[in-house]
């Protein structure tokens, strides 16, 4: 299951390109007021 290190890895990346993602989504927010 998770303690399983691939798993562990799995998760750890899911996690990962969940907060670039939001960090993209607020750094576009960001530019799109800054355009207004």
């Amino acid at each position: 299951g998770i303690s399983d290190p691939t798993g562990a890895m799995y998760i750890r990346i899911l996690e990962a390109e969940g907060k670039v993602e939001f960090t993209r989504l607020v750094g576009r927010s960001k530019m799109f007021r800054l355009k207004k």
